[in-house]
């Protein structure tokens, strides 16, 4: 069996995900009925992984919302801990928008913090996999990854319009990386 790493070009391209700093907003995507320690489970028994696999989007309970769960300052893209999914900001929305990037699709959710209640501006970022898409899932694959792999031209129109809170990394060189420790 191969690894989903393998058969991909990554030559060009750049890894990007949220950085889990102490001073940022960590956030989890919450629902009505979540319990707190089976945070994974939908209100239907199902695990919020398989029904996302099974049915998408249409898996989520409606309303969701990112339940804060570190406050501080508000990154371009939010870092979850899960390692499912990918909150970004209206500015990196923009950015992507303004450039006819390929290969996502996008759906807003609110923040909710404890005491200055909600705010909008942050969207649920999913992936189409294609292998000539600018911005695609890494690891590929999966729909809904914390992580993509974009084009040059796509870190270059994030750089200069700002959107810095994110960790880049060379995809070919992580990719090899990540390989050799298999």
């Amino acid at each position: 069996m191969t690894h989903p790493l393998e058969g991909r070009d990554y030559t060009g391209r750049f890894v990007m995900n949220g950085v889990g700093r102490t001073t940022w907003v960590w956030g989890i995507l919450s629902w009505d009925g979540q319990h707190h320690e089976k945070w994974h489970i939908l209100p239907d028994g199902r695990d919020i992984y398989d029904a996302l696999d099974a049915d998408g989007l249409a898996a989520l309970s409606e309303p969701s919302w990112i339940k804060v769960s570190n406050h501080g300052k508000l990154p371009d893209i939010m870092w979850t801990g899960a390692g499912l999914f990918c909150f970004v900001s209206a500015r990196l929305l923009r950015v992507l928008d303004e450039h006819d990037v390929s290969g996502y699709r996008s759906v807003p959710v609110e923040l909710r913090f404890k005491r200055k209640g909600t705010v909008h501006g942050y969207s649920l970022l999913y992936f189409d996999d294609g292998e000539s898409d600018e911005i695609r899932p890494y690891p590929p694959g999966r729909l809904f990854s914390d992580s993509f792999d974009t084009s040059a031209r796509v870190k270059d129109a994030l750089a200069q319009a700002g959107v810095t809170d994110l960790e880049i990394d060379d995809a070919a060189d992580l990719t090899r990386r990540v390989m050799e420790t298999l």
